[in-house]
């Protein structure tokens, strides 16, 4: 290594530099395998840790998602050996074994790396609470580009803070709900939350990447078996007789005759001013 630096003399300290910056990233990677990997074992009990007390095991979990939480090599580790999976089924054994303590401070863990994989992914994931007490989970991209359906804007919120007032005037109960340029998904999940008995989340199939995660939004917020339907249509509402042909071909598009009780939308004429075209369309349209 130096030698190599001491035959070019123009830039010994270049070399050096990278060399041992090569080789302080491989050290840490090792000792982050190492300890990620004994903490993950104490943490599920896997192995010989299988006769660790509950608080061991704890110890282990929390010291994991510390480390996790602050990125780098533990979190790239993490998500090597699918940390997470273990962990929530540590967690769901402990919860069953009555050791909700444990169980909770798995779960952490496990948050933890799944928060490491939406960072990976260029993801984040926030959680918006709800005056009836329940709370919308919505994953974003933390850089959206120009894509702006990746992300939640401004008046998002505030439609859902008036969705709430209706809420208590029982405008939502039971109704059946579509949401134009749906992007993440903030408002519909909100009213399917507040109360509403179907939500329709739309999208253009054009944009990248917005129906893939306005679906996998949908099902963080919907339990199965749990009465409440969301699905995902593709739609541009910006022009009707547009053809649909999705990148994404998985996501259909809204089906003709359809009709809702309820037509919200929110931050869909925040690029161009097309509201008398947006009038026009709902007074018209065939849904």
């Amino acid at each position: 290594m130096f030698a190599r630096a001491a035959r070019r003399p123009a830039q010994p300290l270049r070399a050096a530099a990278m060399d041992w910056a090569d080789e302080g990233d491989l050290f840490e990677s090792l000792v982050a395998s190492e300890r990620v990997g004994d903490w993950l074992a104490e943490a599920c009990g896997a192995g010989a840790a299988a006769r660790l007390p509950p608080s061991a095991r704890l110890s282990a979990a929390r010291a994991l998602a510390t480390e996790v939480s602050r990125g780098g090599a533990y979190a790239a580790e993490a998500l090597a050996v699918c940390a997470e999976a273990a962990l929530s089924a540590a967690a769901e054994a402990a919860s069953g074994d009555s050791q909700p303590a444990l169980a909770d401070g798995l779960r952490s863990a496990a948050a933890a790396c799944a928060q490491a994989q939406l960072a990976a992914d260029g993801c984040s994931e926030r959680v918006f609470a709800l005056p009836c007490g329940a709370s919308v989970r919505l994953r974003e991209a933390s850089c959206a580009g120009d894509v702006l359906g990746l992300r939640v804007w401004d008046s998002g919120p505030r439609l859902v803070a008036h969705l709430a007032q209706q809420q208590q005037l029982g405008e939502l109960l039971g109704a059946s709900v579509l949401e134009l340029g749906a992007g993440v998904g903030l408002v519909g999940l909100s009213a399917l939350l507040l109360g509403a008995g179907s939500v329709t989340l739309t999208d253009t199939a054009q944009a990248p990447g917005v129906l893939q995660l306005l679906t996998h939004n949908a099902a963080l917020n919907t339990q199965p078996g749990s009465g409440t339907l969301a699905r995902v249509a593709a739609l541009d509402w910006a022009d009707r007789n547009a053809a649909q042909q999705p990148s994404d071909v998985t996501t259909p598009p809204l089906e003709p005759g359809e009709t809702f009780d309820i037509i919200l939308a929110s931050d869909v004429l925040c690029v161009h001013p097309p509201a008398p075209r947006m009038r026009a369309h709902i007074s018209d349209a065939p849904f």
